[in-house]
């Protein structure tokens, strides 16, 4: 990819591994963010998801899960396109590029349900809740 690059004159930056701040920053400031997986990858990262969300950020999504795609579309924070399938990952990137009222509302989605779903602390009562109702506990140890 840095030889293709070089020989076409591409603006491109590859970092490798960042520390999460500067990561972030990288995020926030890109015009759309791209969820991207191989074909015969189980799933993809949670917490790749919610960094990629709380960007504030379009996302096109190549992941296969049909909950997650499910999600992309009915939360409206981006567009799923086939893993691996160049032409339509291309096409996706450029519809988005042109259509920058699609671009903010999508973004502005992406932001509320990282605010919702990803942030830890809220997230992680959720979840001790649940797990709570499941054991018939109160927040406090004792029986329902």
């Amino acid at each position: 990819f840095e030889a293709l690059a070089a020989a076409l004159g591409a603006d491109v930056t590859f970092t490798g591994y960042l520390p999460y701040p500067v990561m972030a920053a990288y995020l926030a400031a890109s015009d759309i963010v791209v969820n991207s997986v191989v074909r015969r990858a189980p799933q993809s990262i949670v917490s790749k998801i919610g960094d990629y969300l709380a960007s504030g950020t379009p996302m096109v999504n190549t992941c296969l899960s049909a909950e997650f795609c499910r999600k992309v579309e009915a939360d409206g924070f981006g567009v799923n396109v086939e893993p691996e399938d160049e032409t339509a990952l291309a096409d996706a990137l450029e519809r988005l590029l042109g259509d920058p009222a699609l671009c903010a509302e999508m973004a502005r989605r992406g932001r509320a349900v990282a605010e919702a779903e990803f942030d830890r602390p809220v997230s992680y009562r959720r979840i001790i809740g649940m797990a709570d109702a499941l054991l018939g506990v109160t927040r406090e140890g004792e029986p329902c």
